[in-house]
Parts: C-alpha cells; structure tokens; sequence
C-alpha cells in the first residue's frame, strides 16, 4: 500500500473521529457554489475550468436559463486566516427530478464518497497530498443543468455522517467546522452566499479613498467593495482625475 494511500485513510479516520475543540487556521471557513458556462471539455473533467473569484461577492450562484452549466464547490475563508486545508468533508442535497448531472469530479489528490454519492443527502471526503493555502480552495466541480423550469436549488450540507469540516495538516488533523453552506438557484430559486463571517478587505469610499471594511460596513457607507484581504496598499481604488489650469498648476508648484 503506497504511502499516499496510506496518509488518505489516516486523515479520512482523523476527520470521522477527531474532535473540534482546538481552533485551527480554518476557523470560520464556509462552502460556496459558483456557476460558469459549460464549455465543451474533450475528455477533461470539470476541475478544468476556471473557478477564479476576486471577493467572495463576485460568485454566481443563481441560474435562469435551462443551458448547461458548471458549478464549483469554493472553500472561503475570512480575511486575516492563513488557512491549511488537507481535507473536507461535505455532503449535497438536491431533487434529482429535476436538476440533472452530467459529470462531477473532485479537484483534490483523493477522494472518499459515500457508496450512492452523488446522489441527494449523500456525502465525501477529499483531500489533498499538500495543504491548500489560498482563501478561495477549489474542492469539487459538477456539470449540469435544471430540466424543467422548475424553482429549486442545489445545496451543500455537512455531510450525512462525518458532518462538514476543514481538516488541516496538523497530525493528528485539526477539524474546523464549515461554519455556512452555499447553494446553486434555478430559476426562481435565489440561492445561497454565505460569505465568510467578518472578512474585511478594501473598500473604496466617494471622497474618503480606500478603507479596510467589511463588505456589509462598505456598502452601508456607499462605497464599493473590492474583496476580502484585499489591502489599500497599493490603492485598489480609481484614483480621480481633477481637471486644473496649467496656471493653477504652475502656481501651486512654482
């Protein structure tokens, strides 16, 4: 047995039966879904396409056409963590009358499904064989599409007997609880977005420049959130153009 599948079983164990009393660095992560346009993959899986979001906000999570779709499921982590993510557990819930997939894949070195996974209240494990650092960690991709114009959703749920978690490469694994599930609207369906609790990041403010908030304090303010752990060094924000006389220049300047 390689040494490979050998760390997989161990952290599949660690995550059934470790506890969650110690704080990890994944503390306060959510799972989100995000939709793009299916593209023909020529024998690629889903994890092939590209899942980039700059804020948690950018995300599409809801869907008003019958086309096919991928959507991604997203780790997200509060501005200020350093996540270290070796492993999740999650599970989904869907009616599969109506929402239909056409291809999933996990985008991580292992996976560990429940035996009628992906079916509706079914579950996985995955891993990976180094710890993901980034604040959005690409977990699993899905393809799809909603048949009938229905309104529903796609969800994430904790899975169905491991629960939802962040493992990170601590030995033994600290667990993390996934703190929010996001999920993918059809039609008249809105959807989910639970973006991380807290997360600050610059925010750009009509005459007071950038300014590290929160999104919900951003917009409360009237400005325009750029994403969390973004900083205002360098200054993400337009800088406006003030239209001057060269004499009013030449004079404050002289």
């Amino acid at each position: 047995m390689s040494g490979r599948l050998l760390a997989f079983i161990a952290l599949s164990v660690a995550m059934v039966g470790a506890g969650d009393a110690l704080a990890g660095p994944n503390e306060d992560g959510v799972i989100i879904l995000h939709a793009v346009p299916y593209q023909s993959r020529s024998g690629q899986s889903p994890c092939s396409y590209d899942a980039t979001l700059n804020s948690c906000s950018e995300a599409n999570y809801h869907i008003t056409d019958g086309n096919q779709w991928n959507w991604f499921v997203l780790g997200v982590f509060p501005a200020g963590r350093s996540p270290r993510v070796m492993g999740a557990t999650f599970g989904i819930d869907y009616d599969d009358t109506t929402v239909y997939l056409l291809d999933l894949s996990p985008c991580t070195d292992f996976e560990l499904p429940t035996a009628d996974w992906p079916r509706p209240g079914q579950g996985t494990a995955v891993t990976w064989s180094t710890p993901q650092t980034d604040m959005f960690v690409k977990m699993y991709a899905f393809a799809g599409y909603e048949y009938y114009g229905t309104d529903t959703s796609f969800c994430l749920t904790p899975h169905p007997s491991q629960g939802g978690y962040f493992a990170d490469d601590s030995v033994p694994s600290i667990l993390d609880p996934i703190v929010d599930y996001g999920c993918l609207g059809f039609n008249g369906d809105p959807g989910y977005l639970p973006c991380p609790p807290g997360a600050e990041g610059a925010c750009c403010i009509p005459g007071a420049g950038c300014v590290v908030l929160s999104e919900d304090e951003c917009v409360a303010g009237g400005g325009d959130w750029i994403g969390p752990g973004v900083p205002c060094d360098p200054n993400p924000c337009a800088v406006p153009v003030v239209e001057r006389s060269w004499g009013t220049v030449k004079r404050d300047f002289r």
